[in-house]
Formats: C-alpha cells, sequence, structure tokens
C-alpha cells in the first residue's frame, strides 16, 4: 500500500503546484505581464511657457508653445502622439494644431490647456494667457523674486492654529530703463513640495515644516522670457501648543498625564500656548530656569512660571500664553503631576 499512496501524494502535489502557477494544467497556462519599463511611463507632459503676455499687435501677438511629455525622471519621452489644445476663451485668443498662439482681443487670464494621452494614462499643463492692444509693448529686460528692502527670504512654518506660514512672493519685472512692467501674469513652482508648497499663479507660499526650499518664477513678456529662483528658509514655528493628556502606559492599566508634545521646536521670539481642557484637574508649568520666558506680546499674560489653572464651564480649553525671545533649551515640568516637557527655541 505504500507506493499507491506514495503516488497518490506526488499527484496531490502536482496538482496544488498547477494551481499555484497557472489557471489549468496541459495546454493551459497563465499569462504573466512582462514587467513595465519606468522610462516609458507617462508622467507628466510639461509646457515650456506657463505665464503669457501678448499684444494684439503683431510681431507681439503670437508664440508657439511646446508640450513634451515626460517619464518620472523627468526626461522627454519620444514616440508619442503630438498634444490637443483648449482654450478657455476662443474669442480672445486662437491656437493652432501645432501649438501657435495667436492673440485676438484684449483679456486677462485666458487658461491654454495642453493635453496628452497614452494608453490609459493622460496628462495636463496649463498655461496662462493676458493679452493687451499695446502697440508698441515694454521690452522685459529684468525679472525678480528676490526679497524686497525691509523683507527676508525666511519664513515660520505652519503653527496649529495657521496663524502664521503663509507669504506672498511678489515678482519685479522692469522694461530696458529700469520702470517696472504691470500685471505680468507668473508662474510659480517649489522644488520641495514637503517643506513649501506655492500657488502657480498668486505665488502665496505655504511653509510646512523647516527646511530650505527653491521657489522659481518664470514670465513671458512680448516674445522675451524671463525667470528668478529664491531659496526659501523655513524656520520652525512662530507659535506653539502644549497640553496636558491622558496616556496608559505600556504594561499599565492606569492611564498618566503627560505634556504632548513632550519636545516643541520654535523659533526665537515665538509664543507658546500651554493649555488644559481639564475642568477638576489643575495643572502648573515650572521652568527649571525661567528668566528668558517672556510676556507675549500677542496675548500678553505675565512671565516666568505658569500658577495652577483649569477649564471650566466658560471655557472648555484655557491657554496661557509664555514667549520665547532668547534661543536656548527650557525644561519644564509640573508640580502637581509628575510632567515633564522641553521648549527648544532656534
Amino acid at each position: 500500500m505504500r507506493a499507491p499512496l506514495a503516488a497518490s501524494r506526488r499527484r496531490v502535489a502536482a496538482a496544488l503546484l498547477c494551481a499555484a502557477v497557472a489557471t489549468g494544467c496541459g495546454t493551459e497556462s497563465a499569462t504573466v505581464a512582462a514587467p513595465v519599463d519606468p522610462s516609458r511611463l507617462l508622467s507628466a507632459l510639461v509646457l515650456d511657457h506657463h505665464a503669457i503676455t501678448l499684444s494684439t499687435a503683431a510681431p507681439w501677438n503670437t508664440i508657439r508653445l511646446t508640450a513634451t511629455p515626460t517619464n518620472p525622471a523627468g526626461t522627454a519621452l519620444p514616440g508619442l502622439a503630438s498634444a490637443t489644445w483648449s482654450l478657455s476663451d476662443t474669442g480672445s485668443v486662437s491656437i493652432s494644431p501645432d501649438g501657435v498662439l495667436t492673440a485676438l482681443s484684449v483679456a486677462t487670464g485666458v487658461r491654454v490647456i495642453a493635453s496628452l494621452t497614452d494608453g490609459n494614462v493622460t496628462r495636463k499643463d496649463t498655461a496662462y494667457v493676458n493679452v493687451t492692444d499695446a502697440s508698441a509693448p515694454p521690452t522685459l529686460s529684468g525679472f525678480s523674486i528676490q526679497p524686497t528692502a525691509g523683507d527676508s527670504a525666511k519664513m515660520a512654518a505652519a503653527d496649529f492654529f495657521w496663524f502664521f506660514g503663509r507669504k506672498t512672493i511678489t515678482p519685479v519685472a522692469t522694461d530696458e530703463g529700469g520702470a517696472p512692467i504691470e500685471n505680468l501674469p507668473v508662474h510659480f513652482t517649489s522644488s520641495d513640495h514637503s517643506i513649501a508648497t506655492v500657488d502657480p499663479t498668486t505665488g502665496l507660499v505655504f511653509a510646512i515644516r523647516p527646511g530650505t526650499v527653491l521657489i522659481r518664477a518664470s514670465t513671458t513678456a512680448y516674445g522675451v522670457s524671463m525667470s528668478d529662483s529664491l531659496a526659501l528658509t523655513v524656520t520652525p514655528p512662530l507659535l506653539g501648543l502644549v497640553m496636558p493628556v491622558e496616556r496608559t502606559p505600556t504594561g499599565s492599566t492606569t492611564p498618566v498625564l503627560v505634556i504632548d508634545p513632550p519636545t516643541m521646536v520654535v523659533s526665537a521670539g515665538a509664543t507658546v500656548l500651554f493649555a488644559n481642557g481639564s475642568f477638576d484637574k489643575s495643572i502648573d508649568y515650572v521652568f527649571d530656569d525661567s528668566t528668558h520666558v517672556m510676556e507675549s506680546p500677542i496675548i500678553p499674560e505675565g512671565a516666568g512660571n505658569i500658577p495652577p489653572f483649569h477649564a471650566d464651564s466658560l471655557n472648555p480649553v484655557v491657554y496661557v500664553t509664555r514667549a520665547f525671545p532668547t534661543p536656548g533649551t527650557y525644561t519644564y515640568h509640573s508640580t502637581l503631576f509628575d510632567t515633564h516637557g522641553t521648549i527648544v527655541v532656534q
């Protein structure tokens, strides 16, 4: 009986192997798709101009747009079909199948949309066009997004309340004599969206986390294209929030009060809100060295250590503020609970 049993086991094993690798054995087998070469994937469609000013007067009334398909590495993809074009206002501009844009009448913010489909993937890019009736338009000779007097290339990251963390970059365009050229559309990009994003048409920057990001801007006015870039430094927030919360330590069933976050990093001059959302548990905040713990200019509520306080029916969460104008590491604790925290000021 052993030989037939062994043969049966071999047949079962063979059947299981067939089921694992194919829909059936014999003449029918599973088809394994060939791996896709990432360099052949359509990742983006990129226009060579994104912010354009034309005149209804020749020769400043036309410009050719080129839409380049790229792979995930940003390399151009040859061999694909040409992009197709659409307009948000066909009475103000026209565009030929090969991308020649022509101004017809005065307009602002006309959208020119390039689209390309490869298989089941479609990618688009948009240019914004202003049209003037200038018979002798100025020649674009200077373009800058560098900080002006009284400004800087720094901004604080967004805080819990989004009180800070926003900044609009203002481009300056000038003609050959240094006179400003007004109302030119400008296209903005950010090199790292995890640090800061920028609205592509308004230049409004949203700072997300500390770091350095390159903000780029470009414009094309009456046939002349110029660009500039700004290395923007995002510093830690200028407003922080710490709050006691109940947490149950690993291996325990008893919740304890801890500071959240236990360590906070803010910029010099920041205001920190120390909160308490408990109606029956007061908490105090006592600094190991309160010499440079100052009164906040935003909400003046004293300086130094914070005496016990709690929430009430009118204020379900109570905040007490302190300012930290001097860089350093500030450690603090509560005398009412075994609770500690650290504020790092940079």
